[in-house]
């Protein structure tokens, strides 16, 4: 055997290098057309499955202690827009203690959080498909909105704050809804309806009674037709003597003000309806001593 010869061995383990190369390089090649495979056919055939979550521009929460100057909870995705505003501050701040103002601040900005939480849950935004963007015209720049202001008013005693909710989901017209929050200047509480009365007061069938003597007018205008035709069988259900049919309402200076939103008593072209009850008319329900306006205690 020549010096420079290959043994048997060298041969072999030369032979075996070779093959493996040519074994990888054959997977390799497999794994190239496989892949370019897939790409095809999801070129080809798009997914139906749902597209991930919108990329959405938040505004943080802001506040201040400057008064009148509202925080805000603003968002802005690819498939809606979000505006809310909430007081930063409120005239309990001058009471004694920072925290009635601090706790009402939060009992209002918390209602808006989850207004917002529940506007995203119900447009599934995170999970929309390709067919769904289509159809609903996402992909022609459409969006849904939820515009959240309020408004205060107030009274010797309380203030009160007045929200009006607005979504427009693409429906046959944007709905209008309504959360009120009326505080005790001297205490900072949050009063409900009930605490404006004497205990035990038949408030709810008193305001029962004057909300619809007062709205077949109001309605009537407002539908361009005369009050004996105005479709009493939504008025009297929207207004029974019942808790949630009296949930929206506020104190302006001696008037208790009522707010009925669409479609409670009347017809959605009838928009609100607004009861504005003059104290004078409740005196049979105050207590009758140590109160002011509507019974809250002095």
């Amino acid at each position: 055997m020549e010096p420079n010869e290959p043994t048997l061995q060298e041969e072999v383990a030369h032979d075996t290098i070779v093959l493996r190369t040519e074994y990888i390089i054959g997977g390799l090649v497999v794994l190239v057309l496989i892949l370019a495979g897939v790409i095809w056919y999801m070129a080809v055939h798009p997914s139906s499955s749902p597209l991930g979550p919108s990329t959405a521009t938040t505004t943080p929460a802001t506040g201040t202690t400057a008064t009148g100057v509202p925080g805000h909870l603003d968002e802005h995705g690819k498939y809606y827009d979000i505006t809310a505003a909430y007081p930063a501050t409120t005239p309990l701040a001058a009471l004694g203690s920072a925290e009635p103002n601090a706790k009402a601040v939060d009992t209002m900005k918390q209602f808006e959080i989850q207004a917002i939480a529940a506007f995203k849950e119900q447009g599934n935004f995170a999970n929309l498909t390709a067919q769904d963007i289509k159809a609903m015209g996402f992909d022609q720049g459409r969006k849904e909105s939820l515009a959240i202001t309020y408004q205060t008013k107030s009274a010797a005693n309380t203030i009160s704050y007045i929200y009006t909710i607005t979504e427009d989901t693409f429906g046959a017209h944007p709905n209008t809804t309504f959360k009120t929050f009326t505080f005790d200047k001297k205490t900072g509480t949050i009063l409900s309806l009930k605490d404006l009365f004497a205990p035990g007061a038949d408030y709810l069938t008193s305001l029962s009674t004057l909300a619809r003597k007062m709205l077949p007018a109001t309605i009537a205008a407002r539908e361009g037709i005369k009050a004996s035709q105005v479709d009493t069988s939504m008025l009297n259900s929207g207004t029974a003597a019942k808790v949630e049919n009296f949930q929206n309402w506020y104190v302006d200076g001696k008037n208790l003000v009522l707010i009925f939103p669409p479609y409670q008593v009347a017809a959605y072209a009838a928009g609100e309806q607004i009861v504005s009850i003059p104290s004078s008319q409740l005196t049979s329900l105050k207590a009758n001593t140590q109160v002011n306006d509507f019974g809250v205690i002095q």
